[in-house]
């Protein structure tokens, strides 16, 4: 929660939301609560999982070669991506949060230590703004925003620190605001780095 939200919903707002709710307002928020924990999977959480199975074996494979365990000729280096596309609120945050607080390979979710980090793109978009996301997620803060250049370094280094072998970015459709094919071929570069 970024510190604005945490102005907005302090204990004595929240407190007086509460009280001035009527029976009525208690009853359906209670309901709606009930209805926002469940979770009903489709055949698209089949597809997920299939997906990020994937994802884990490449990740697996890559790093067993490079422990000398397995008899390759060299590791796949590079980024891999899973994207997961949809209209608006059809879920997909949803069912990535899902896989990643269930499946046992990301336990701890949220936590430091597991191998997922999770952070929301910047609105604007730009390269640095997200860099600058991932490093405060990673527990790198600084009085000014770290350019490009010295921003992604870093983040290679503290994720690699931290064990991350996984970023999800949520709300990645903000990179739709760079349609340059320069700027794209940037993008790729940087996250494959």
């Amino acid at each position: 929660m970024d510190e604005r939200k945490e102005r907005t919903a302090t204990p004595g707002f929240l407190d007086r939301i509460a009280s001035h709710r009527s029976p009525a307002r208690v009853r359906l928020n209670a309901r709606m609560r009930k209805v926002m924990s469940l979770y009903l999977p489709t055949a698209n959480d089949t597809l997920l999982n299939r997906e990020i199975d994937w994802l884990l074996d490449t990740i697996s494979h890559e790093l067993l070669a490079d422990e000398g365990l397995r008899g390759t000729t060299g590791p796949n280096r590079g980024g891999r991506a899973l994207i997961v596309i949809g209209e608006a609120g059809a879920g997909k945050s949803r069912a990535l949060k899902r896989m990643f607080e269930t499946r046992p390979e990301f336990e701890g979710f949220g936590e430091p230590g597991c191998p997922v980090l999770s952070v929301v793109a910047p609105s604007p978009f730009t390269l640095s703004a997200l860099g600058n996301e991932i490093a405060q997620k990673l527990g790198y803060f600084s009085r000014r925003n770290l350019r490009q250049s010295e921003v992604w370094p870093l983040i290679r280094g503290l994720m690699q620190e931290w064990g991350v072998r996984i970023l999800h970015i949520d709300e990645a459709q903000h990179g739709d605001q760079i349609s340059n094919s320069h700027v794209a071929q940037e993008i790729e570069s940087t996250m494959s780095g």
